[in-house]
């Protein structure tokens, strides 16, 4: 036998369905991601959900904005105690994606915190045809008006971007929103609040004090105050049980000075909104520092 007939057997047995995919599952994201660019066969090896489900297993670690806690409590309401992975809320799929995708994962989705007129709308869907019908007609709605989450064509008309495979399309979009610097307002709204701390100087600090603070910045210490919740009716208030003797004024107001990237609150210095490496949003002026709470 040649030795180019040798290879090009060697070559079929490689290519062949089923090896290099588990080769390939084996493999760091990196090396993954090369072996799509090399040809059609390996770019469908490459994206198999098998493979790519763990990778978003590991970029959702410690992440906020995302639903496993949300699939923990679907599989403890089941019983079943089979956690099924959730994809991310604000991707786009394919027909022939939704299509695969199971009842859950569906539902994982619409059932965001961010979402709840679509959650309530989604209690009328009874089996999974209507499901697959609801989330291809809703999902659109779901994701933001930015232009960041379109691609532009030569005529600079801006199109949605549909994943033809459902973890990959999950990664890329998780990872693509994660760079986001402008918060929603149903994020701003999030009914779970924001943490809220005051800033201190460490000058200002001794040492006995000091244990009960958070370190920050550049010299600067937080102190816990209270969980601040922002209204869809533009009211601002705190949790009060939290500290009982607190002076913070009540019926405050908040407004936008620029619409995702500064609200103010009452009189006070305007809050500017910037992403966390969490992927949570963080709400700071020179006095306070407000922290997405997620759940």
């Amino acid at each position: 036998m040649s030795s180019s007939s040798s290879l090009s057997v060697e070559s079929s047995v490689f290519d062949s369905y089923g090896v290099l995919e588990h080769i390939l599952s084996f493999a760091d994201m990196g090396t993954v991601v090369s072996a799509t660019l090399v040809c059609r066969r390996w770019k469908e090896a490459g994206r198999q959900d098998e493979i790519w489900r763990i990778f978003v297993r590991h970029l959702w670690d410690g992440k906020k904005c995302t639903q496993p806690v949300l699939l923990l409590a679907a599989a403890a309401a089941e019983g079943s105690g089979v956690v099924q992975d959730p994809v991310f809320w604000r991707a786009l799929f394919t027909k022939d994606v939704v299509s695969r995708m199971s009842e859950v994962q569906i539902r994982s989705i619409f059932n965001h915190p961010l979402l709840p007129e679509k959650r309530s709308q989604i209690q009328d869907c009874h089996d999974e045809i209507e499901l697959r019908r609801f989330l291809q007609v809703h999902m659109l709605d779901v994701m933001s008006e930015d232009d960041d989450y379109y691609q532009s064509d030569s005529d600079h008309c801006h199109r949605p971007v549909f994943f033809s495979d459902l973890y990959f399309g999950s990664y890329a979009s998780a990872v693509k929103d994660s760079t986001r610097d402008k918060i929603t307002p149903a994020e701003l709204c999030t009914p779970h609040g924001f943490h809220m701390f005051f800033k201190i100087s460490e000058e200002d600090v001794d040492e006995e004090d000091r244990q009960h603070l958070m370190p920050y910045k550049d010299g600067v210490l937080l102190y816990p105050y209270s969980t601040g919740f922002f209204e869809e009716s533009r009211s601002f208030h705190i949790d009060t049980s939290q500290i009982p003797q607190s002076y913070h004024p009540a019926n405050l107001k908040w407004t936008w000075i620029e619409v995702g990237k500064q609200v103010q609150v009452g009189p006070y210095p305007p809050l500017t909104a910037s992403r966390s490496n969490d992927w949570g949003w963080k709400l700071e002026n020179l006095h306070v520092v407000l922290i997405y709470r997620d759940g």
